[in-house]
């Protein structure tokens, strides 16, 4: 069995091999794939290499724990984008920041056209007071429930009714 992985074996061959770099591959150790991450310097004599100094640094956890984060973002994106509820994400200053593709079909306008917009300039005036005053007590308890009407594009004005929760570094 080979040490390098037979889709790195070329790549490490190649100009890695002959310059000062850091680069990551997949090796068999034992019968055990295992990611490095080597970072060397060549020597040359007369024209070539004959020796590197550098360092090997089993990287196989770190590999790993990224894959589990793209596996997962995959999964959470999948259960996003297709929520029958709408969901985002609003800035302490009332920016909305992420908006799920359904803002569409429940609010007329686009995730482009939501984006980056103040969350306000989607609620009715006369609701305007209440939904503060209940972000207020929302944000002391982390978590609540709020009702106030969101504008449509094309129909006026519907009811919601938004389940919030503060999302901060500690959570």
């Amino acid at each position: 069995m080979a040490f390098f992985h037979p889709d790195d074996e070329q790549a490490f061959m190649d100009d890695k091999f002959n310059t000062a770099t850091g680069f990551e591959h997949r090796v068999n150790i034992n019968g055990e794939l295992r990611w490095i991450y080597v970072k060397s310097k060549p020597y040359q004599k007369e024209g070539s290499v004959y020796t590197h100094k550098g360092i090997i640094q089993d990287i196989t956890g770190r590999k790993q724990v990224e894959e589990s984060l793209k596996e997962q973002e995959v999964r959470f994106r999948t259960f996003i984008e297709n929520a029958s509820d709408l969901i985002c994400t609003v800035s302490l200053r009332g920016d909305i920041e992420f908006m799920s593709p359904n803002v569409l079909a429940i609010t007329g306008f686009t995730v482009e056209e939501a984006v980056g917009q103040k969350l306000i300039e989607y609620l009715h005036p006369d609701d305007l007071p209440v939904f503060l005053e209940g972000m207020t007590q929302i944000q002391e308890k982390e978590m609540g429930v709020a009702e106030y009407r969101l504008r449509h594009k094309q129909v006026g004005w519907i009811w919601v009714q938004t389940p919030i929760t503060v999302i901060s570094p500690k959570n």
